[in-house]
Formats: C-alpha cells, sequence, structure tokens
C-alpha cells in the first residue's frame, strides 16, 4: 500500500493507493483539483514506503499511484 500526501496549491490531502475509482475521483476534488480530467496530475509531499521516496517534489498522474499500489499488493499475494 502507497500512502501520499498530494497538494494542489495551496490545498493538500493525504491519499491512499490503491484505492476504488470513486475515490480517486472524489479524494481530488476536495482540493480543488479537475477531477473530469484524463490524468489528474498532483505534486506528492510526502510518500510511503521509503523506496518511494523519489517521487517527492513531483508532479504524478494520481491514476499511474493509483496503478502502482494495484501492482506492489499483487505481490503480497
Amino acid at each position: 500500500m502507497i500512502k501520499a500526501t498530494i497538494q494542489n496549491s495551496p490545498y493538500c490531502t493525504e491519499m491512499r493507493f490503491p484505492c476504488s475509482e470513486t475515490e480517486l475521483s472524489k479524494k481530488p476534488g476536495e482540493i480543488g483539483m479537475n477531477t473530469e480530467h484524463l490524468a489528474p496530475m498532483a505534486t506528492v509531499l510526502e510518500i510511503e514506503p521509503y523506496e518511494l521516496s523519489a517521487l517527492t517534489d513531483c508532479d504524478i498522474s494520481l491514476d499511474a499511484l493509483n496503478y502502482l499500489g494495484k501492482r506492489l499488493l499483487s505481490f503480497r499475494k
């Protein structure tokens, strides 16, 4: 599981990935992101696990983070 604090200036929120499509469309709207955009991007302020810290301060597609979270979760099974 990935836990990330994302920012859309000046607002930020914490999200966990993987998440449902409903949450993926609802959560970014809370920080003023256009949820109708095909690939919403946000700046990652903090991210766990530590191995993904290279993504800190980068603009990342939330869909890509969700996909990565699903792939990481599949290794546990």
